[in-house]
């Protein structure tokens, strides 16, 4: 994107598809931006992460107090123990949320749920559930959509 974006500077520069033919026609000051800021973000978020993963970041942390997982903004979402109201299971994910019976939707947008997506982690899924349950045993995890 980035490499387009350079070349994108050329007044006589287009694209062969018809995708993105609105930057086509656009201005080479308006499309030549576009297309490096948005090369840019993507190149960025890509280093995030591979610094993160070079410098051994824990994805999530548990120990006697409580659970947290590290969001893909490099957060930790922390919760007590005892602050878990509900957890929920969905393909790969496990939810551990303190506001209940709220909507998907509201848990990832609130910042207050814990999410572990065990598809990205080296244990198996049953590991984190055994964990839960070792200190809250009354949880019981629910599947959903």
């Amino acid at each position: 994107m980035i490499w387009i974006g350079i070349e994108a500077f050329d007044p006589a520069w287009t694209a062969q598809v018809a995708r993105g033919q609105f930057l086509v026609d656009a201005p080479y000051w308006i499309r030549s931006p576009v297309m490096l800021a948005t090369g840019g973000f993507v190149f960025g978020m890509g280093a995030w992460l591979l610094l993160a993963t070079a410098m051994g970041a824990a994805v999530v942390v548990a120990d006697s107090e409580g659970i947290a997982a590290r969001t893909i903004f490099g957060r930790l979402r922390r919760l007590k123990w005892s602050e878990i109201v509900d957890a929920k299971r969905k393909k790969n994910q496990l939810i551990l949320s303190p506001a209940g019976t709220g909507t998907l939707d509201q848990e990832i947008w609130d910042r207050k749920s814990v999410f572990l997506d065990i598809g990205m982690l080296d244990a198996p899924p049953g590991a984190f559930e055994t964990l839960v349950r070792q200190h809250r045993s009354d949880l019981v995890f629910r599947e959903i959509k």
